[in-house]
């Protein structure tokens, strides 16, 4: 009983280590989203200024 027991806090312990770690890659994907979002804004931007000045 005591060596099942544990078994079952290291699978927990293990189980919340999964958490954290993915928990810390889902903010690190955002933090990327925001930043190629804000590029490729940016990015927009400068080719609708150039088109607005070149095309007419």
């Amino acid at each position: 009983m005591n060596r099942r027991v544990e078994e079952l806090e290291a699978t927990l312990q293990n189980c919340e280590t999964w958490i954290e770690l993915l928990e810390v890659s889902e903010e690190r994907q955002k933090e990327q989203l925001y930043f190629f979002r804000t590029r490729l804004e940016t990015k927009i931007s400068l080719w609708e200024k150039s088109w607005l000045k070149f095309g007419r």
